[in-house]
């Protein structure tokens, strides 16, 4: 089964009315699921008039089917109940759903995402190792958002399908309107190297459609997105084999990094400039692409010198990231269809690529933390050490 999600920055693009087309032109030639994660707002239901119930048993969740189309939505599992949900709920959510719907043998899975990234959006790309990519759906005045929604594709590893510009303009009579601009989606996709799927109109019969509970756009983009995903070869994660290398590097990485800023920097001067007063603790851990630890280690201050302490469990702070964040950050970017955007240990805290924890972490990251990452000596030295991983 190989997974296809949909994905915008904000809700009124049309997404899933557009998951449902992509599943019913993947469902002419393949066997294909759908499942509306959208656990907040569910439209499955309200798009096609199908409110069937979804058998659940105590261990299995049973789709309902539509149109030869294997279908799972939380409007059918609660219709009519309002829906609110901590953000730790839904996480917990969509590990049952992965781990209980009984899907059976499907050639594609299309997931309809909530808007925008969610916790439900990083738990999706995390439980669902088969991501095949994802189609970003967007509005011509959606530029800014889309921009940073192609970013997290990256960070997660998960690539860009293409782009789909819908209610790009009306036909009114002879004259072309832009009710939300004129279309820039052609123009971004040239700009990251990814497929530009085409637009769609303002198709006034819609709403018929949807009452009719056939919500079918017409338009041939469909078919222009059905030709990139079954030509989309899954990617040789040979991650297994990378593993030891990579982890050779990361400790001469650390190494050479700490000799540049005990030389670079006055450590017990920083302490005091900041109020971090004394032999703090503090743990750097790297996860691999197999989600296993790749570089677990505890620094500390001593004597004035920061340096690896072993066989402790007194930590006071914990900076988490992964292998693909941290080369991105170290390396000051990375690369979208060969283009060099910037980013850094601060974009990697803010999108929660790099998660810091412990009292006061924010401070301590603010403060500490930055200064020493930002410094040009410290930066060129872990640039030099950097440049073999770029690879990854």
């Amino acid at each position: 089964m190989r997974v296809v999600t949909t994905n915008s920055t904000k809700g009124g693009t049309g997404k899933s009315m557009i998951s449902i087309n992509v599943a019913m032109e993947l469902a002419k030639n393949y066997k294909v699921g759908l499942l509306d994660a959208d656990l907040d707002s569910p439209y499955f239901s309200f798009l096609t008039k199908n409110y069937s119930d979804i058998p659940v048993t105590k261990d299995v969740i049973i789709p309902l089917e539509w149109n030869g189309i294997k279908v799972v939505s939380f409007g059918n599992m609660f219709k009519g109940r309002a829906i609110s949900l901590s953000g730790d709920m839904e996480q917990d959510i969509m590990i049952e759903l992965q781990e209980r719907i009984k899907w059976g043998d499907l050639d594609y899975l299309v997931i309809d995402m909530p808007a925008g990234s969610s916790d439900i959006f990083k738990t999706v790309l995390s439980v669902y190792d088969n991501i095949l990519g994802g189609l970003i759906v967007m509005l011509p005045s959606s530029l800014p958002t889309v921009e940073k929604l192609i970013k997290l594709h990256y960070l997660y590893d998960i690539p860009v399908l293409g782009l789909i510009e819908n209610m790009a303009y009306m036909q009114c009579g002879d004259k072309v309107v832009y009710p939300f601009g004129k279309p820039v989606g052609e123009e971004l996709a040239k700009k990251y190297g990814i497929n530009y799927l085409g637009q769609i109109p303002f198709q006034m019969e819609i709403n018929e459609k949807i009452e009719k509970g056939q919500p079918i756009l017409d338009t041939d983009v469909f078919q222009k997105v059905v030709e990139v995903i079954t030509n989309t070869k899954e990617r040789d994660r040979a991650w297994r084999k990378m593993r030891d290398f990579v982890k050779g590097q990361f400790e001469k990485l650390v190494a050479n990094v700490l000799i540049t800023v005990n030389k670079t920097f006055d450590i017990k001067g920083l302490q005091s400039k900041y109020g971090f007063e004394g032999n703090i603790p503090f743990a750097l851990i790297i996860k691999g692409m197999d989600g296993k630890d790749l570089l677990n280690v505890v620094l500390r201050v001593k004597d004035g010198k920061l340096v690896v302490v072993k066989n402790t469990t007194d930590v006071k702070y914990t900076i988490e990231t992964d292998v693909k964040t941290a080369i991105s950050a170290l390396l000051g970017y990375y690369k979208v269809g060969g283009v060099k955007v910037p980013f850094d240990i601060e974009e990697a805290f803010t999108t929660g690529r790099l998660k810091v924890s412990g009292p006061g972490f924010l401070p301590f990251f603010k403060t500490v933390a930055e200064e020493i990452f930002t410094d040009p000596d410290v930066r060129r030295k872990i640039q030099e050490h950097a440049q073999l991983l770029e690879l990854l």
